[in-house]
């Protein structure tokens, strides 16, 4: 099979002071429509070498099987990042979708991160419905078989569309699993279900501690999941599950909100957030971070469809944590201003950019038009004593009509070791030497965007 690439593409970044200049790195998947970096997410520490590590997932991948799906590793080191993957994995299952989400953390306790990756389409007896492949971190790297595959057993769940190891939320030692099914038959068709596999020394329990339906028909419950950091200040990590539908209004959406506790999560959501707003589809993104510093994280829920002449497409709001958990009205609604932008499709938070001691916020927005008509852009936020700031610090995007550029967003820990955070955008659609192959645009070794024109050049 051919190898992701790393290149250096054109970039155009605009910012609101100039601050410096630097060329993404650019990977793609040299294979067309791949949807190549619809998964991505910094996985920790895998190989125990005291560099952060990402993956790149590509669902829709098809090598000898029609959309089996694939997962790239790229591990971080003081020489900076490999310029091919060091470790993949694909399904070889027709329909797996494999790498649609992708999660890290120490299931096993062994002091090394794991990586776990969803597989909503996998049928593989005993296996039905979905599946997430476990591969336990190691010093010499990852196995080329998995450790564990877990699945919810019921066939067109979607299990694992909706993945995250959200910390040790019942106080054991082990880090957890959370698993989202979306097209779960629950008590109403496609209602869908979350669930929580516990840590142990053996890893994700192969049975569920906990799990959550949806209530309503179609309310695609577990469609996302995010750890959102300690909201109540309990010293214990908090857990956000999202629906695509379900709220007040039609085609709302909402998020809920459940505490770590050592006894077990509640299956009651300590706070349930929506906007009330008809068709905005509120819960495909949802984040945590301390934007104002006062010890307890805030939430970040994205709804890229809401629609209102001073928030024109879509926002991002801003739920503020505090001692009693989660206020249920938002504090701010950031907005990027443009009709059709998406805004709020994606999102990441939880990591200080600019070194000032407060959490920062990225917001993608795919359908963003600046010229290259829906070429996407991605929006960096930072946080301040009194919270979010409302204004856009950088906004960067990458000049390709329809690439559909911070269809994810993904802040990360220093992959180079130099000393500051690192960025990756993904562009599901971006063509480089492959139609509609998909693009990720790592950031490296500065602690902003950077601010240039359009920089030169063409993929090596």
């Amino acid at each position: 099979m051919n190898n992701p690439l790393l290149t250096t593409l054109p970039v155009l970044l605009l910012a609101f002071a100039p601050i410096a200049s630097a060329q993404p790195i650019t990977f793609e998947a040299d294979r067309a429509n791949a949807s190549f970096g619809f998964g991505l997410r910094e996985i920790g520490d895998i190989d125990d070498d005291g560099f952060a590590d990402f993956a790149i997932g590509a669902h829709k991948y098809s090598n000898g099987q029609t959309e089996e799906g694939v997962v790239f590793v790229y591990l971080g080191s003081a020489a900076g990042l490999s310029t091919t993957p060091d470790w993949e994995y694909e399904s070889n299952l027709t329909d797996a979708r494999l790498g649609v989400a992708i999660a890290g953390g120490d299931l096993n306790g062994d002091g090394i991160d794991d990586l776990a990756v969803g597989a909503l389409g996998y049928e593989k007896a005993p296996h039905t419905g979905g599946a997430v492949l476990v591969f336990f971190g190691e010093s010499a790297g990852l196995s080329s078989v998995p450790d564990q595959i877990i699945s919810a057993g019921q066939a067109g769940a979607f299990f694992g569309r909706g993945l995250a190891i959200p910390g040790d939320l019942d106080a054991d030692g082990f880090d957890d699993l959370a698993v989202g099914a979306p097209e779960f038959d629950g008590p109403i068709t496609n209602s869908g279900r979350a669930y929580l596999f516990p840590g142990s020394a053996s890893g994700a329990a192969a049975s569920p501690s906990w799990f959550v339906d949806g209530a309503s028909l179609e309310e695609q419950y577990g469609f996302e999941l995010a750890g959102l950091g300690d909201v109540n200040g309990d010293g214990l990590p908090d857990l956000g599950v999202t629906s695509r539908d379900g709220g007040s209004a039609a085609s709302d959406g909402h998020a809920e909100v459940f505490h770590g506790n050592d006894a077990g999560l509640s299956t009651s959501p300590s706070a349930t957030l929506e906007l009330n707003a008809f068709s905005a589809n509120t819960g495909w993104s949802i984040a945590g971070g301390d934007f104002d510093g006062d010890g307890y994280s805030d939430v970040a829920l994205g709804s890229h469809t809401y629609n209102t002449v001073d928030a024109p497409g879509g926002v991002v709001a801003i739920f503020e944590g505090g001692p009693g958990g989660v206020e249920t009205s938002p504090a701010d609604l950031l907005n990027s201003g443009v009709a059709d932008a998406l805004f709020g499709i994606s999102a990441a938070a939880g990591k200080d950019l600019n070194g000032d001691g407060f959490d920062d916020l990225l917001v993608g927005a795919q359908g963003y038009s600046d010229g290259s008509i829906e070429g996407g852009a991605v929006f960096s936020f930072h946080g301040t004593p009194s919270g979010i700031s409302t204004v856009a610090y950088d906004t960067l995007s990458y000049g390709q009509a329809g690439a559909r550029a911070g269809r994810r967003v993904e802040l990360l820990d220093d992959l180079d070791g130099d000393g500051t955070a690192d960025i990756a955008v993904s562009a599901v659609r971006y063509t480089i030497d492959q139609t509609q192959e998909g693009a990720v645009f790592v950031h490296t070794g500065f602690s902003h965007f950077v601010f240039s024109d359009r920089f030169e050049g063409s993929p090596d």
